[in-house]
C-alpha cells in the first residue's frame, strides 16, 4: 500500500532545507496556529534569535534547523503562558537541540531547568545537545543522582555524583544557584522519595521542567503521582514523546497542555475520549491542540513502498520444534519465580 497522503511540512522559520512532514489531518491546524504566529511576530525567526540570545540569524540557522526554530518558538510561547506543551515529534526530527533550546532560553531569561529522563546515560547525550547548539558553560549543572559521570563531546567530564553532596543538599533542602538539574524517573519512583521530593519542589519554583519520552511517567505509578506534585510549583512543561499517550486514561499527567484543566475536567474529558463512537471529538480535539500551539508532530518521509503479501513455504516441523523449546523456556522462568 502506497501512501500519499502525508504533506510537506511547511515551516514558520525561514530557514531552508525542511526535510520533515506532517499527518494530513494536522496540516490545517498547523496552518491556522502558524498564521496567528506571523501576525503576532512580523520574523519569527529574528524573534527566536533574540529570545535564545544569538547574535545573528546565520548564527541561529547553523545551530537549528527550521523544524527546531519553530518547536522552540511554539515552546516559548506556552512558557510565557505558563502553560505546557506536548512535542511529538518522529525520532530522528530533532528533538535533542529543541530540549537544549529550552535550557538555552531558560538561562538567557533567569528561569530554572529540571530535566527528567528515563535512563541516567542519557544526561551526557542532552550535554552533548546543549554542546551542538553552543551552550558549553554548565558550572551551574547538578545531577540528583547517586551514580553517574557526565560526559560532553570531548569526553570531558563536566560532572560526577558525589553521595555525600547529594545526601546533605537534600537534608538540609539546599538547592543552591543550580539553574540545571537533571535526574531520572527512577529517582522519584516509590513513597520513600519524601525527602527528594521536598528539595524538587523548592528547585522548581522559577523552574521549567523537561520531561524526555514522558510516557515513562505517564502510567498510574508513584512516579506520575510525584510528577504532577511538582508540575504545579513549576512556570511551564514540555512534554516530549513520539508515543506521549498509550490511552485516555494518562491525560492526568498531560494536564498542564491542556489549558491546565483541573481533576473534574480531565476526568470528564477522558470519559468522552474513550467512547469508541467518538472519533471524530479524537480528531478535533487534537486538531485544537495543534492550533493552539500545545502540540506539534513531525515526521520522516513516509515510505512509498508498494507492499504485496506473498505466500512462502513453512517448514512446519522447524516450527513444532522452536515452539518446543519456548515452552521449555517458559517453564523454567516460571520456576524461577516460586
Amino acid at each position: 500500500m502506497i501512501n500519499n497522503n502525508y504533506k510537506n511540512y511547511k515551516s514558520l522559520s525561514k530557514n531552508p532545507n525542511v526535510v520533515s512532514f506532517v499527518p494530513p489531518e494536522l496540516e490545517i491546524a498547523i496552518k491556522n496556529c502558524y498564521d496567528k504566529l506571523s501576525l503576532k511576530y512580523k520574523n519569527w525567526d529574528n524573534y527566536i534569535k533574540n529570545e535564545l540570545g544569538y547574535e545573528t540569524i546565520s548564527e541561529l540557522y547553523s545551530y537549528l534547523s527550521a523544524e527546531q526554530i519553530d518547536a522552540i518558538g511554539l515552546i516559548i510561547e506556552q512558557i510565557k503562558l505558563k502553560s505546557g506543551i506536548i512535542l511529538a515529534d518522529e525520532t530522528g526530527v530533532g528533538k535533542g537541540r529543541t530540549l537544549a533550546s529550552v535550557y538555552k532560553y531558560c538561562k538567557q531569561n533567569k528561569k530554572k531547568l529540571l530535566f527528567f529522563t528515563y535512563n541516567k546515560d542519557l544526561f551526557s547525550d542532552f550535554v552533548r545537545d546543549l554542546s551542538d547548539i553552543g551552550v558549553d558553560n554548565l558550572e551551574k549543572l547538578h545531577v540528583l543522582h547517586n551514580d553517574v559521570i557526565v560526559y560532553n563531546k570531548k569526553e570531558e567530564i563536566v560532572f560526577k555524583s558525589n553521595i555525600k553532596n547529594n545526601k546533605k543538599l537534600i537534608e538540609e533542602k539546599n538547592i543552591g544557584d543550580f539553574d540545571l538539574v537533571m535526574t531520572t524517573y527512577a529517582q522519584i519512583n516509590s513513597k520513600s522519595s519524601k525527602a527528594k521530593m521536598e528539595w524538587l519542589k523548592a528547585y522548581c519554583k522559577n523552574a521549567v521542567i523537561v520531561l524526555d519520552e514522558s510516557h515513562n511517567a505517564a502510567g498510574d505509578s508513584n512516579t506520575r503521582d510525584n510528577i504532577e506534585v511538582l508540575i504545579k510549583e513549576a512556570v511551564s512543561v514540555v512534554y516530549a514523546s513520539a508515543t506521549f499517550l498509550k490511552n485516555e486514561d494518562e491525560f492526568s499527567l498531560y494536564h498542564k497542555a491542556i489549558d491546565n484543566l483541573n481533576k473534574n475536567n480531565i476526568e470528564y474529558l477522558t470519559n468522552a475520549l474513550e467512547d469508541e463512537n467518538c472519533e471524530k471529538l479524537r480528531s478535533f480535539f487534537t486538531a485544537y491542540m495543534v492550533e493552539n500551539g500545545k502540540l506539534i508532530r513531525r515526521e520522516h518521509e513516509p515510505m512509498k513502498t508498494k507492499w504485496e503479501h506473498v505466500k512462502i513455504k513453512v517448514d512446519e516441523k522447524i516450527i513444532d520444534d522452536v515452539s518446543i523449546i519456548f515452552n521449555d523456556l517458559f517453564e523454567i522462568i516460571e520456576k524461577t519465580k516460586e
